[in-house]
């Protein structure tokens, strides 16, 4: 049996998600999710703001992927 997810469940997972992001020096402002005609994902599309470098350097870059 598959348990129901709630949109309550989701912004937990994406809240949580968050916290970790910011820890790795990475805040997301926007996530968009592409889908074909069958629904299924294509692309993630991140509006997001890196405040360290992945070479640990405390550089804020803002970016669009």
């Amino acid at each position: 049996m598959e348990r129901q997810v709630t949109v309550e469940d989701v912004r937990s997972f994406l809240s949580a998600s968050d916290r970790q992001f910011v820890k790795g020096g990475i805040r997301v402002s926007r996530v968009r999710f592409k889908r074909d005609e069958e629904g299924n994902c294509t692309d993630i599309l991140l509006d997001y703001k890196q405040t360290v470098s992945e070479t640990g350097e405390n550089n804020a870059q803002e970016g669009s992927k």
